[in-house]
């Protein structure tokens, strides 16, 4: 067998997953990879005035769903506290940042990669 993860990579992978689906604030977005990567994207944006939701799911390169199915997922992510929504640069623009619980959630996981 020629595999170059270790037997306790895959086991410590695994563990990771099913923590993140049965207790984090962060399972809704591990649900799909485009969530995933829309997380990523808000993180690395933090508020920039100069992004919009549309610009958001401009950027995804992971996007296997519609666009109003990405739009129905940051709303109720809104609704759910882990987005909060910040006065863009331009009126019509919805600017999105992460709640200070989701935060911390990622902090802890990034955290918790790098042991």
């Amino acid at each position: 067998m020629n595999i170059h993860a270790t037997v306790d990579n895959f086991k410590n992978e695994r563990f990771r997953i099913i923590s993140l689906d049965t207790a984090s604030i962060l399972s809704a977005w591990y649900e799909k990879i485009c969530f995933w990567e829309l997380l990523m994207i808000i993180g690395q944006l933090d508020g920039n005035t100069s992004f919009g939701i549309n610009d958001y799911i401009d950027m995804m390169q992971t996007r296997k769903v519609t666009r109003l199915t990405v739009q129905r997922f940051i709303k109720s992510r809104i609704l759910a506290g882990d987005l909060i929504e910040v006065k863009g640069a331009k009126k019509s623009r919805k600017t999105l940042g992460l709640s200070q619980s989701l935060e911390d959630a990622i902090s802890l996981y990034f955290s918790e990669l790098s042991v």
